[in-house]
């Protein structure tokens, strides 16, 4: 291998992303997605409980949650607890995109007439979630009990800040309540999310190579060029000529971050939304079990102890309020999903992309050094 050769193939492995990337990408992603998305979450948790009979105030939707919050308690209503609960966001996005890597560089050395990409993009999907979901339940049972504290009746667990959430739980078993449940409710939206998102973009990146090439075409044939015109080049947008033949092939993308950020954000919003639709029902069980449950509250309804269980809440949520309830906030669960995950993904796949480049030119100066 001459020097030439060496040197290429140094630069093309600096390209690549490192095991370290998706830290410092997935943190990043967390904080800018959570700060956009997090009014709507608020408005997501109280809709989801208040037809419990331990609410205050009862809204019509959404928007009319939003509004009343902002009118009556302010920004700070809107964001109670964002900057504790922030705190665990970092951590929280840090494993679950380092353990979306890791299940896909796992997942890709499997033969793709074994398993089918769709599995793949699943499995991914799912690591990630069983790798963040020990950092994450604690972190989302505090925040949506200071989230709902405002509206529940005196003496609840929830009224106060972080340390009264945490005195209500009694001890540390306490912030992991729910954590079957929650993963009940994350693990099939990773599974769904993942393969509609990577699915998506394949189509994307087809449809933005076979646009460019007619494009081409038809700027030759105007131009009069002769019949052997050089091959088409890569649309500017950036859906690239490796991206397009390795979606065609049903494979993923081995430049993932050529397409351009609309695509990614559009794709990540629909993967979302269709897995919103289908996991919402569990997690607005998953919402009452976290917020009502907890070592001093006793169910009005029967007398029973106050450790609540998934099926004794949707018992007692199908027998007083129906089944629609458990469709209660889905709205605003959409106007956090689709938008958050179009942030986030949109921003881990251009931080990623940034720093492997950066690390690309680095080695490039250094191999002229």
């Amino acid at each position: 291998m001459s020097s030439s050769d060496a040197q290429e193939v140094m630069v093309d492995e600096s390209a690549q992303p490192k095991w370290y990337d998706p830290l410092a990408a997935g943190a990043l992603a967390g904080v800018i997605s959570r700060l956009i998305t997090y009014a709507p979450d608020t408005a997501k948790a109280r809709l989801q409980i208040q037809g419990s009979g331990r609410t205050t105030v009862h809204y019509s939707g959404a928007w009319h949650a939003m509004r009343t919050i902002w009118t009556v308690e302010g920004y700070s209503g809107l964001y109670r607890g964002f900057l504790p609960v922030i705190s665990g966001v970092l951590p929280a996005n840090m494993a679950y995109f380092s353990g979306y890597e890791l299940g896909r560089t796992f997942m890709q050395r499997t033969e793709a007439n074994v398993v089918p990409q769709t599995i793949k993009d699943s499995v991914a999907g799912a690591t990630g979630q069983l790798v963040s979901g020990v950092v994450w339940t604690p972190i989302d049972l505090v925040k949506e009990r200071l989230q709902v504290g405002r509206v529940l009746q005196a003496a609840g667990p929830v009224e106060g800040g972080v340390t009264a959430v945490l005195h209500s739980l009694g001890n540390f078993r306490g912030l992991f309540r729910g954590y079957w449940l929650t993963n009940s409710v994350w693990l099939p939206w990773n599974m769904i999310y993942m393969a509609v998102y990577a699915e998506t973009k394949r189509v994307l990146a087809i449809t933005l190579r076979s646009s460019a090439k007619e494009e081409t075409t038809s700027r030759i044939q105007t131009d009069a060029a002769p019949a052997t015109a050089a091959p088409a080049p890569a649309p500017a947008d950036g859906a690239g000529a490796g991206a397009g033949a390795a979606a065609a092939n049903g494979a993923p993308c081995d430049a993932d971050q050529q397409l351009p950020p609309w695509a990614v954000a559009v794709s990540a919003a629909i993967g979302a939304s269709v897995g919103g639709l289908f996991t919402h029902p569990l997690d607005v069980i998953k919402t009452r079990v976290q917020v009502l449950s907890g070592p001093r509250r006793r169910r009005r309804s029967t007398g029973q102890g106050d450790r609540l269980t998934a099926n004794q809440v949707f018992q007692d949520l199908i027998r007083r309020e129906g089944f629609m309830t458990l469709w209660s906030g889905l709205t605003a669960r959409l106007l956090v999903m689709a938008p958050g995950c179009a942030i986030s993904w949109m921003t881990y796949e251009w931080a990623a992309h940034a720093i492997a480049q950066s690390r690309h030119r680095k080695d490039i100066r250094n191999s002229y050094a």
